[in-house]
This record gives C-alpha cells, sequence and structure tokens, in this order.
C-alpha cells in the first residue's frame, strides 16, 4: 500500500539561514559536514535542510508515494519578516512540485496577522497545480483558526 503524508517538513537552506539571521537566539545553524547536511536548530528542535534525493530515497523506502509539504515554524513568530518567510516556503514548495510531479504537493503560508498581504498571497497561487490547500497551525504566533479576525482569510 502507497501513502500519502500530509505532515511533511521541508526547509530550503536560505529559510533556515534567514531564520538564524532572523532569530539568533531561538535559531542556530549547524554547518555540514560531508555527508551530513546543514541542520538548523530551532529551540533545539533540529531541522534538516532539503535535499530532494534523500527525501525521495526515504520516501520510496518507506511506501510513500505522496507528500503534502509544509513548515509550520514560520507561524512561531507573527512580526515583520512573517510574509518574506511565506513568499520562501510558498515559492519553494512549488519547485520542489515541479521537480518531483506527482510526488510532492504544498500547503501554502500566509501571513495570518496581516489580512491584505494574506490575500494577495492567496490570489498569488489560486488555481495551481501545486497547492493541496492552506496551512492553518492550531497556534499561530498566539492566533487560533477559531479568531474571527481570520475569516476574511
Amino acid at each position: 500500500m502507497d501513502y500519502i503524508d500530509v505532515h511533511a517538513h521541508g526547509f530550503p537552506e536560505a529559510y533556515l539561514r534567514q531564520l538564524a539571521a532572523t532569530y539568533p537566539t531561538e535559531v542556530q545553524v549547524e554547518e555540514a559536514s560531508g555527508a551530513t547536511p546543514m541542520v538548523t536548530r530551532w529551540s533545539k528542535a533540529p531541522l534538516p535542510s532539503w535535499d530532494i534525493g534523500r527525501h525521495l530515497e526515504e520516501m520510496d523506502r518507506d511506501g510513500v508515494e505522496v507528500e503534502i509539504l509544509s513548515a509550520p515554524p514560520v507561524y512561531s513568530h507573527l512580526d515583520t519578516h512573517t510574509a518574506g518567510f511565506c513568499r520562501l516556503l510558498n515559492d519553494f514548495q512549488a519547485e520542489v512540485v515541479r521537480a518531483a510531479p506527482g510526488r510532492f504537493r504544498s500547503f501554502i503560508h500566509l501571513p495570518v496577522h496581516d489580512v491584505a498581504v494574506s490575500l494577495q498571497e492567496l490570489s498569488r497561487w489560486r488555481g495551481r497545480a501545486e497547492v493541496a490547500g492552506v496551512l492553518f497551525g492550531s497556534n499561530m504566533g498566539g492566533m487560533y483558526p477559531g479568531d474571527v479576525s481570520l475569516l476574511p482569510i
């Protein structure tokens, strides 16, 4: 039986480095050595940088046919950097989907604290085959999915 993984994280190296530069007290980069990919630690939890070849090998090994990519740590802070991080992740995930058609889809990320920018990002991705939906975390920087301010989104 082949599986669909709806909780797959993909972190491009540029995103991880930008996180570390923006939030240095919370995010630390451990440079790659040999065959080990670069790893970033967010509050001590490892976030390995993306390697599509390694990822596809792991999916094949585990019988995963399709993964839906997301990156929930973008929602730990809702600030002036969030929209840029969302765009970076959305663009990266779309590139991954295009690089391995049929193996990946994407949950897009929105700067939920800024409704106007969220609606622009939704418009940018509306109708695109790479997108399977929108990610709403259970807690997005203190905002919760039932928050009425999210209704326009």
